[in-house]
């Protein structure tokens, strides 16, 4: 269940072109994929159930005693847990002249930071689409079968990879791998602000990374062409820093304006 409002269009917008086969699926009202998870494999479907106000989440997983936490990250994931009225207070506050607000905007996550890192690092400098290609050539090569399915790709299973089935500039294949061997060799390799480390890897990575994979709530992509496209149009001077500490959802917002 979540408190309403929930623009589940807006969510199913935004998880559609990204779906990579295989992986994921998604239909007008639901979204599911596989996953693995503290040791356990399994997949979800989750249908949404707009007169009810939640989600009938269908879950098949090979060890039901991490059950909780799984529930609780693919709540993460379609965002059911924010206080949506005190986000949409602030924003109207501070924006509703400058921007059009849509109602219920959520940030729609993805199940875990790694994943979310592969996918900004493949999204870098190229279109959704282009993006979406080179994640599903990826995960067709290198993710574990499971039910006519596959996982994400472990990080092992990228950094033992040449990734010569890639079309893609070699230095960006070089931050897969150096992305995938940071998290075998660090025992906590979740800290995006460590990744700048790493050649290859920039602020809008790590911060995309967070918006996505930690579903962090205070996120403003500043240097994405979508939102400085959005802003751009706005007849005053845009200041992001008013929707502290909902700034993710005012890109979001942002990247819905047209």
């Amino acid at each position: 269940y979540y408190r309403p409002p929930y623009n589940w269009p807006l969510m199913q917008r935004f998880f559609m072109p990204r779906i990579i086969p295989g992986l994921e699926w998604a239909d007008d009202n639901s979204y599911g994929r596989t996953f693995e998870w503290l040791g356990s494999t399994g997949k979800f479907t989750a249908q949404h159930l707009a007169k009810k106000n939640c989600f009938d989440v269908a879950i098949e997983v090979d060890n039901l005693r991490i059950l909780k936490p799984i529930v609780n990250n693919i709540r993460r994931i379609l965002d059911l847990d924010t206080n949506i009225h005190a986000v949409e207070q602030n924003l109207k506050e501070h924006y509703s002249t400058q921007i059009t607000l849509h109602k219920g905007l959520r940030l729609p996550g993805t199940w875990s930071l790694f994943e979310a890192g592969i996918r900004a690092i493949l999204g870098q400098q190229v279109s959704v689409a282009t993006a979406h290609k080179l994640a599903a050539n990826i995960i067709e090569a290198l993710g574990k079968p499971i039910d006519n399915h596959y996982l994400f790709p472990t990080p092992k299973a990228i950094a033992d990879s040449d990734l010569s089935f890639v079309k893609m500039p070699g230095a960006r294949k070089q931050t897969l791998h150096h992305l995938a061997q940071h998290y075998i060799d660090q025992p906590l390799p979740n800290n995006p602000e460590e990744w700048l480390l790493l050649k290859g890897i920039g602020p809008w990575t790590v911060d995309y990374a967070r918006m996505r994979g930690l579903s962090d709530p205070d996120i403003f992509l500043g240097g994405d062409l979508g939102v400085k496209k959005a802003v751009g149009g706005s007849l005053h001077e845009f200041n992001p820093t008013l929707a502290t500490p909902w700034r993710s959802y005012l890109t979001f917002q942002l990247w819905n304006q047209h």
